[in-house]
């Protein structure tokens, strides 16, 4: 009774049954050939045994333009604003244990000349530029970024030297390099536009003081003598 009832309404189309289809599986993040699986095919036959299920190829098809489709109306709406706010918290554990450590063992090449000097040794002697670890500054939330940048980059020498020094610091273990390069890799666009806008702010700032220079010019020309 069911189903005789669910042909007669006919209250979807095909092209809105795709167009679910393809929201079931971004909204629940199925996998394409979430399709293919029996028991999703036996639950949609007993739906409507004449529907056709379609394939994992063409569902794929059908998710990569929608993305095509939101990503253009995403650039349409950000073509109209005016400015854009950007606010990052990238420390939001609940311990925070690879941020903390990481600060400690950054604050320790900082302030003893001995770490310092071994830091700088190891890396002549693997044959790489000598670079010095990079302290965050809070008022700058990309100082962060740059200082966890900066230990991943040198985590070779950084192990080594400490290996060689009497010191009960320790360098990060491999899980905790492992967030931190996730956190960097989330965060990388963020401190690109924080460069770029601070770069267009640098120049805006230059060409300020010529402005009232080429006012007076013209203002000059206007009136004559």
């Amino acid at each position: 009774m069911f189903m005789a009832r669910y042909h007669k309404r006919n209250w979807v189309t095909r092209k809105q049954d795709l167009e679910a289809l393809v929201n079931l599986i971004l909204i629940d993040t199925q996998p394409f050939n979430v399709v293919e699986d029996v028991g999703f095919r036996a639950f949609v036959a007993l739906l409507d045994p004449n529907y056709v299920v379609p394939t994992r190829q063409a569902i794929k098809a059908m998710v990569e333009a929608r993305y095509v489709q939101e990503r253009n109306t995403a650039i349409a709406e950000m073509q109209k604003v005016a400015a854009v706010s950007l606010t990052s918290d990238m420390w939001m554990s609940i311990n925070m244990d690879a941020y903390l450590a990481a600060r400690q063992l950054v604050g320790y090449f900082r302030t003893s000349t001995l770490a310092k000097e071994k830091l700088v040794l190891v890396q002549k002697q693997l044959g790489r530029p000598t670079l010095k670890l990079l302290q965050e500054v809070e008022t700058h939330w990309n100082s962060t970024f740059h200082m966890l940048q900066c230990l991943v980059d040198l985590r070779e020498p950084v192990g080594a030297a400490l290996a060689s020094l009497n010191t009960e610091i320790t360098t990060l273990t491999s899980a905790e390099f492992t967030t931190i390069s996730g956190c960097l890799s989330l965060q990388s666009s963020f401190n690109d536009a924080t460069i770029e806008l601070s770069e267009e702010k640098k120049a805006a700032t230059r060409e300020a003081p010529h402005a009232p220079i080429y006012e007076h010019h013209v203002i000059g020309n206007a009136t004559g003598p």
